[in-house]
Protein backbone atom coordinates (compact mmCIF):
# COMPACT_ATOMS: atom_id res chain seq x y z
CA UNK A 1 0.00 0.00 0.00
CA UNK A 2 3.01 2.16 1.08
CA UNK A 3 4.52 2.13 -2.10
CA UNK A 4 1.10 1.94 -4.69
CA UNK A 5 0.37 5.48 -2.51
CA UNK A 6 3.72 6.57 -2.78
CA UNK A 7 3.64 6.23 -6.91
CA UNK A 8 0.47 7.07 -7.67
CA UNK A 9 -0.02 10.51 -5.24
CA UNK A 10 2.95 12.32 -7.46
CA UNK A 11 1.47 10.81 -10.83
CA UNK A 12 -1.50 12.57 -9.96
CA UNK A 13 -0.01 15.37 -9.17
CA UNK A 14 2.02 15.30 -12.73
CA UNK A 15 -1.44 14.84 -14.51
CA UNK A 16 -2.92 17.85 -12.10
CA UNK A 17 -0.08 20.47 -12.92
CA UNK A 18 0.33 19.47 -16.64
CA UNK A 19 -2.97 20.43 -17.02
CA UNK A 20 -2.18 23.74 -15.25
CA UNK A 21 0.76 24.50 -17.41
CA UNK A 22 -1.69 24.09 -20.47
CA UNK A 23 -4.23 26.55 -18.74
CA UNK A 24 -1.42 29.27 -18.09
CA UNK A 25 0.26 28.87 -21.77
CA UNK A 26 -3.30 28.86 -22.58
CA UNK A 27 -3.68 32.35 -20.86
CA UNK A 28 -0.27 33.27 -22.60
CA UNK A 29 -0.90 32.09 -26.38
CA UNK A 30 -4.02 34.49 -25.56
CA UNK A 31 -1.96 37.54 -25.11
CA UNK A 32 0.88 36.68 -27.51
CA UNK A 33 -1.92 36.85 -30.00
CA UNK A 34 -3.00 40.68 -29.25
CA UNK A 35 0.77 42.00 -28.37
CA UNK A 36 2.11 39.83 -31.55
CA UNK A 37 -0.23 40.29 -33.67
CA UNK A 38 1.92 42.26 -36.65
CA UNK A 39 4.32 39.61 -36.78
CA UNK A 40 4.06 37.45 -39.91
CA UNK A 41 2.62 33.72 -39.96
CA UNK A 42 5.52 31.25 -39.44
CA UNK A 43 7.13 33.85 -37.13
CA UNK A 44 4.84 33.89 -34.85
CA UNK A 45 4.74 30.19 -34.46
CA UNK A 46 8.34 30.39 -34.23
CA UNK A 47 9.10 33.27 -31.14
CA UNK A 48 5.92 33.89 -29.25
CA UNK A 49 4.16 30.82 -29.62
CA UNK A 50 7.04 28.80 -28.59
CA UNK A 51 7.78 30.92 -26.15
CA UNK A 52 4.45 30.44 -24.33
CA UNK A 53 4.35 26.79 -24.98
CA UNK A 54 7.67 26.28 -23.57
CA UNK A 55 6.98 28.46 -20.53
CA UNK A 56 7.07 24.58 -18.57
CA UNK A 57 10.44 23.13 -19.99
CA UNK A 58 11.94 26.85 -18.40
CA UNK A 59 10.35 26.71 -15.20
CA UNK A 60 10.58 22.92 -14.60
CA UNK A 61 14.29 23.08 -16.01
CA UNK A 62 14.89 26.20 -13.53
CA UNK A 63 13.39 24.44 -10.65
CA UNK A 64 15.43 21.21 -11.40
CA UNK A 65 18.44 23.36 -11.00
CA UNK A 66 17.91 24.59 -7.59
CA UNK A 67 15.65 22.22 -5.81
CA UNK A 68 17.81 19.51 -6.40
CA UNK A 69 20.82 20.39 -4.49
CA UNK A 70 23.21 17.95 -5.81
CA UNK A 71 24.20 19.85 -9.10
CA UNK A 72 24.59 17.08 -11.43
CA UNK A 73 21.19 15.26 -10.44
CA UNK A 74 19.79 18.85 -11.63
CA UNK A 75 21.16 19.33 -14.44
CA UNK A 76 20.86 15.95 -15.64
CA UNK A 77 17.42 16.35 -14.56
CA UNK A 78 16.95 19.43 -16.77
CA UNK A 79 18.52 18.31 -19.37
CA UNK A 80 16.48 15.11 -19.70
CA UNK A 81 13.45 17.26 -19.50
CA UNK A 82 14.69 19.18 -22.53
CA UNK A 83 15.78 16.54 -24.32
CA UNK A 84 12.63 14.61 -24.06
CA UNK A 85 10.64 17.59 -24.78
CA UNK A 86 12.58 18.49 -28.22
CA UNK A 87 11.83 14.74 -29.19
CA UNK A 88 8.80 14.78 -28.59
CA UNK A 89 8.58 18.12 -30.07
CA UNK A 90 9.97 17.27 -33.46
CA UNK A 91 8.41 14.08 -33.78
CA UNK A 92 5.05 13.62 -32.11
CA UNK A 93 3.79 17.22 -32.68
CA UNK A 94 4.26 17.07 -36.51
CA UNK A 95 2.82 13.76 -37.22
CA UNK A 96 0.07 15.20 -35.61
CA UNK A 97 -0.18 18.36 -37.68
CA UNK A 98 0.29 16.36 -40.97
CA UNK A 99 -2.72 13.85 -39.61
CA UNK A 100 -4.90 16.73 -38.99
CA UNK A 101 -3.82 18.35 -42.29
CA UNK A 102 -4.71 15.19 -44.26
CA UNK A 103 -8.24 14.74 -42.92
CA UNK A 104 -8.99 18.19 -43.62
CA UNK A 105 -7.71 18.60 -47.24
CA UNK A 106 -5.51 21.08 -45.88
CA UNK A 107 -2.70 22.17 -48.26
CA UNK A 108 0.13 20.03 -47.64
CA UNK A 109 2.76 21.88 -49.29
CA UNK A 110 6.27 21.82 -47.27
CA UNK A 111 7.80 25.01 -46.59
CA UNK A 112 11.04 23.86 -46.74
CA UNK A 113 12.39 27.66 -46.00
CA UNK A 114 11.08 27.95 -43.18
CA UNK A 115 11.68 24.17 -41.35
CA UNK A 116 15.13 24.25 -42.64
CA UNK A 117 15.72 27.58 -41.25
CA UNK A 118 14.94 26.29 -37.84
CA UNK A 119 16.07 23.31 -37.60
CA UNK A 120 19.41 24.62 -39.50
CA UNK A 121 19.86 26.57 -36.35
CA UNK A 122 18.26 24.02 -33.93
CA UNK A 123 20.87 21.20 -35.30
CA UNK A 124 23.79 24.32 -34.47
CA UNK A 125 22.60 24.41 -31.19
CA UNK A 126 21.89 20.56 -30.52
CA UNK A 127 26.06 20.41 -31.65
CA UNK A 128 27.33 23.17 -29.64
CA UNK A 129 25.72 22.02 -26.41
CA UNK A 130 27.08 18.82 -27.04
CA UNK A 131 30.59 19.81 -27.31
CA UNK A 132 29.81 22.36 -24.32
CA UNK A 133 29.35 19.38 -22.41
CA UNK A 134 31.67 16.52 -23.78
CA UNK A 135 34.20 18.19 -21.30
CA UNK A 136 32.46 17.31 -18.52
CA UNK A 137 32.20 20.97 -17.33
CA UNK A 138 29.88 23.38 -17.63
CA UNK A 139 29.97 26.87 -17.05
CA UNK A 140 28.50 30.15 -16.98
CA UNK A 141 29.84 31.33 -20.00
CA UNK A 142 28.94 28.84 -22.31
CA UNK A 143 25.41 29.07 -20.69
CA UNK A 144 25.65 33.02 -22.41
CA UNK A 145 26.65 31.52 -25.66
CA UNK A 146 23.70 29.59 -26.39
CA UNK A 147 21.92 33.05 -24.44
CA UNK A 148 23.23 34.97 -27.46
CA UNK A 149 22.62 32.40 -30.11
CA UNK A 150 18.64 32.89 -29.50
CA UNK A 151 19.21 36.50 -29.53
CA UNK A 152 20.56 36.74 -32.85
CA UNK A 153 18.03 33.98 -34.02
CA UNK A 154 15.64 36.14 -33.09
CA UNK A 155 17.07 39.20 -34.47
CA UNK A 156 17.10 37.65 -37.71
CA UNK A 157 13.14 35.92 -37.35
CA UNK A 158 12.22 39.99 -36.86
CA UNK A 159 14.10 41.09 -40.07
CA UNK A 160 14.04 38.77 -42.16
CA UNK A 161 9.76 38.68 -42.93
CA UNK A 162 7.96 42.04 -43.59
CA UNK A 163 5.77 42.40 -40.26
CA UNK A 164 2.00 43.43 -40.83
CA UNK A 165 0.17 46.40 -41.16
CA UNK A 166 -0.85 48.60 -38.02
CA UNK A 167 -4.81 47.01 -36.99
CA UNK A 168 -6.58 50.23 -35.38
CA UNK A 169 -9.02 47.66 -33.32
CA UNK A 170 -6.15 46.89 -31.43
CA UNK A 171 -5.96 49.19 -28.94
CA UNK A 172 -3.49 50.37 -26.49
CA UNK A 173 -6.04 48.78 -23.99
CA UNK A 174 -6.30 45.47 -25.78
CA UNK A 175 -2.81 45.73 -25.82
CA UNK A 176 -2.24 46.06 -22.07
CA UNK A 177 -4.78 43.18 -21.54
CA UNK A 178 -2.43 41.19 -23.56
CA UNK A 179 0.59 41.78 -21.77
CA UNK A 180 -1.46 41.07 -18.07
CA UNK A 181 -2.67 37.70 -19.90
CA UNK A 182 0.89 37.06 -20.83
CA UNK A 183 1.98 37.72 -16.97
CA UNK A 184 -1.05 35.47 -15.55
CA UNK A 185 0.19 32.73 -18.02
CA UNK A 186 3.60 32.61 -16.70
CA UNK A 187 2.90 32.76 -12.49
CA UNK A 188 0.05 29.59 -13.84
CA UNK A 189 2.67 27.76 -15.81
CA UNK A 190 5.11 28.54 -12.97
CA UNK A 191 3.57 27.22 -10.31
CA UNK A 192 2.29 23.99 -11.96
CA UNK A 193 6.07 23.53 -13.14
CA UNK A 194 7.05 23.56 -9.38
CA UNK A 195 4.35 21.10 -8.66
CA UNK A 196 5.34 18.72 -11.43
CA UNK A 197 9.30 18.91 -10.58
CA UNK A 198 8.07 18.48 -6.63
CA UNK A 199 6.12 15.25 -7.86
CA UNK A 200 9.38 13.63 -9.86
CA UNK A 201 11.33 14.34 -6.79
CA UNK A 202 9.14 12.58 -4.73
CA UNK A 203 8.90 9.88 -6.94
CA UNK A 204 12.69 9.51 -7.27
CA UNK A 205 13.12 8.64 -3.56
CA UNK A 206 13.44 5.57 -1.83
CA UNK A 207 10.92 6.88 0.96
CA UNK A 208 9.06 10.56 1.46
CA UNK A 209 6.58 12.42 3.64
CA UNK A 210 4.91 15.69 3.44
CA UNK A 211 2.45 17.63 5.49
CA UNK A 212 -0.29 16.66 3.39
CA UNK A 213 0.40 13.13 3.69
CA UNK A 214 0.66 13.25 7.42
CA UNK A 215 -3.00 14.94 7.27
CA UNK A 216 -3.83 11.51 6.43
CA UNK A 217 -1.89 9.54 8.58
CA UNK A 218 0.52 8.54 6.08
CA UNK A 219 4.23 9.28 7.61
CA UNK A 220 6.20 7.46 5.28
CA UNK A 221 5.79 6.48 1.32
CA UNK A 222 7.42 4.62 -0.96
CA UNK A 223 9.27 6.19 -4.18
CA UNK A 224 10.56 4.32 -6.75
CA UNK A 225 14.21 4.17 -5.80
CA UNK A 226 17.28 6.23 -5.17
CA UNK A 227 17.90 9.88 -5.86
CA UNK A 228 20.43 9.52 -8.97
CA UNK A 229 20.18 9.78 -12.95
CA UNK A 230 18.97 6.54 -12.83
CA UNK A 231 15.67 7.54 -11.36
CA UNK A 232 15.45 11.48 -11.36
CA UNK A 233 16.49 11.28 -14.98
CA UNK A 234 14.58 9.25 -16.33
CA UNK A 235 11.52 10.58 -14.86
CA UNK A 236 12.67 13.68 -16.00
CA UNK A 237 12.99 12.45 -19.61
CA UNK A 238 9.64 10.59 -19.63
CA UNK A 239 6.93 12.36 -16.86
CA UNK A 240 8.38 16.01 -16.54
CA UNK A 241 9.41 16.20 -20.29
CA UNK A 242 5.16 14.71 -21.42
CA UNK A 243 3.89 17.20 -19.16
CA UNK A 244 5.78 20.23 -20.12
CA UNK A 245 5.48 19.46 -24.04
CA UNK A 246 1.10 19.46 -23.46
CA UNK A 247 0.91 22.56 -24.02
CA UNK A 248 3.34 22.37 -27.58
CA UNK A 249 1.46 19.66 -28.82
CA UNK A 250 -2.80 21.83 -28.62
CA UNK A 251 -1.16 25.20 -29.76
CA UNK A 252 0.00 23.40 -32.78
CA UNK A 253 -2.92 21.15 -33.10
CA UNK A 254 -5.18 24.68 -32.70
CA UNK A 255 -3.15 26.40 -35.43
CA UNK A 256 -3.23 23.37 -37.51
CA UNK A 257 -6.88 23.30 -37.34
CA UNK A 258 -7.21 26.97 -38.54
CA UNK A 259 -5.36 25.96 -41.43
CA UNK A 260 -1.77 27.88 -39.83
CA UNK A 261 0.60 24.82 -41.45
CA UNK A 262 3.37 27.15 -41.01
CA UNK A 263 2.71 28.38 -37.52
CA UNK A 264 2.05 24.39 -36.30
CA UNK A 265 5.10 23.16 -37.37
CA UNK A 266 7.15 26.92 -36.78
CA UNK A 267 5.96 26.13 -32.96
CA UNK A 268 7.72 22.77 -32.63
CA UNK A 269 11.21 23.39 -34.19
CA UNK A 270 11.05 27.54 -32.51
CA UNK A 271 10.20 25.98 -28.84
CA UNK A 272 13.19 23.40 -29.43
CA UNK A 273 15.43 25.91 -29.72
CA UNK A 274 14.35 28.21 -27.07
CA UNK A 275 14.34 25.02 -24.42
CA UNK A 276 18.11 24.85 -25.36
CA UNK A 277 18.74 28.31 -25.10
CA UNK A 278 16.99 29.73 -23.13
CA UNK A 279 15.08 26.92 -20.87
CA UNK A 280 18.19 25.31 -19.92
CA UNK A 281 20.79 27.90 -20.80
CA UNK A 282 19.37 30.82 -18.46
CA UNK A 283 18.77 28.41 -15.06
CA UNK A 284 22.28 27.05 -16.15
CA UNK A 285 23.74 30.03 -16.42
CA UNK A 286 22.22 31.11 -13.49
CA UNK A 287 22.98 28.23 -11.13
CA UNK A 288 26.39 28.26 -12.42
CA UNK A 289 26.80 32.31 -11.36
CA UNK A 290 25.75 31.53 -7.78
CA UNK A 291 27.34 28.09 -7.57
CA UNK A 292 30.13 27.75 -9.78
CA UNK A 293 30.69 25.42 -12.60
CA UNK A 294 29.02 22.24 -12.64
CA UNK A 295 31.28 19.19 -13.35
CA UNK A 296 30.26 15.98 -14.19
CA UNK A 297 34.19 14.18 -14.89
CA UNK A 298 33.28 12.65 -11.37
CA UNK A 299 30.73 10.60 -12.33
CA UNK A 300 31.68 9.12 -15.66
CA UNK A 301 28.86 6.89 -16.24
CA UNK A 302 26.34 9.87 -15.96
CA UNK A 303 28.41 11.78 -18.30
CA UNK A 304 28.59 9.03 -20.93
CA UNK A 305 24.85 8.39 -20.40
CA UNK A 306 24.17 12.94 -20.99
CA UNK A 307 26.67 12.29 -24.29
CA UNK A 308 24.31 9.29 -25.23
CA UNK A 309 21.27 10.99 -25.60
CA UNK A 310 21.97 14.48 -26.45
CA UNK A 311 23.66 12.15 -29.76
CA UNK A 312 20.19 10.39 -30.23
CA UNK A 313 18.48 13.52 -30.11
CA UNK A 314 20.78 15.46 -32.99
CA UNK A 315 20.63 12.05 -35.00
CA UNK A 316 16.72 12.46 -34.43
CA UNK A 317 16.78 15.94 -35.38
CA UNK A 318 18.82 14.93 -38.44
CA UNK A 319 16.13 12.43 -40.03
CA UNK A 320 13.61 14.67 -39.37
CA UNK A 321 15.46 17.16 -41.66
CA UNK A 322 16.07 14.23 -44.08
CA UNK A 323 12.93 13.31 -44.49
CA UNK A 324 11.22 16.17 -45.15
CA UNK A 325 14.22 17.58 -47.99
CA UNK A 326 12.77 14.54 -50.42
CA UNK A 327 9.45 15.74 -50.16
CA UNK A 328 7.63 18.50 -51.96
CA UNK A 329 4.65 17.51 -49.34
CA UNK A 330 4.10 15.82 -46.55
CA UNK A 331 2.22 12.36 -46.69
CA UNK A 332 1.31 9.68 -44.62
CA UNK A 333 5.01 7.96 -44.81
CA UNK A 334 5.81 11.04 -42.66
CA UNK A 335 2.92 10.71 -39.80
CA UNK A 336 4.79 6.24 -39.80
CA UNK A 337 7.94 7.66 -40.07
CA UNK A 338 8.09 9.97 -36.86
CA UNK A 339 5.95 7.70 -34.75
CA UNK A 340 8.38 4.74 -35.65
CA UNK A 341 11.37 7.22 -34.31
CA UNK A 342 9.43 7.79 -31.09
CA UNK A 343 9.09 4.38 -30.57
CA UNK A 344 12.48 3.79 -30.78
CA UNK A 345 13.31 6.91 -28.74
CA UNK A 346 11.15 5.38 -26.10
CA UNK A 347 13.01 1.75 -26.27
CA UNK A 348 16.32 3.12 -26.45
CA UNK A 349 15.81 4.87 -23.18
CA UNK A 350 14.37 1.47 -21.20
CA UNK A 351 17.31 0.09 -23.30
CA UNK A 352 20.12 2.28 -22.45
CA UNK A 353 23.20 -0.41 -22.65
CA UNK A 354 21.85 -0.91 -26.48
CA UNK A 355 21.92 2.81 -27.19
CA UNK A 356 25.87 2.99 -25.99
CA UNK A 357 26.68 -0.87 -27.97
CA UNK A 358 25.19 0.71 -31.45
CA UNK A 359 27.11 5.04 -30.52
CA UNK A 360 30.36 2.82 -29.68
CA UNK A 361 29.78 0.55 -32.79
CA UNK A 362 29.50 3.89 -34.82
Amino acid sequence: MEVLLGVLFPILIIIISSYCMWVGCKIFSNGSVIVGYRLPQGVTGATINAIGSSLPEFFTSFLFFFILHESSNGMSAALGTVVGSAVFNILIIPAVVIAILINKKQNLKIQKKMILRDGIILITTQILLFIFITDGKVTSFEAITLLIVYIIYVVFLFNSEKWKEKNPKITRVKILKGWKNLIIGCLIAGTASWMCVEACELLSMEKWTTWWTQLFGLNKLTGLGVFEWGTIGMLALLLAAAASSIPDLFISIIDAKKGKMEDALANPLGSNIFDLCIAFSVPLGLYTICNSQITLTSNADLLQEIKHFMQLMILITILFLVSITFFNKFQKFHIFFFITLFGMFIYFIFNQSILAQIINYL
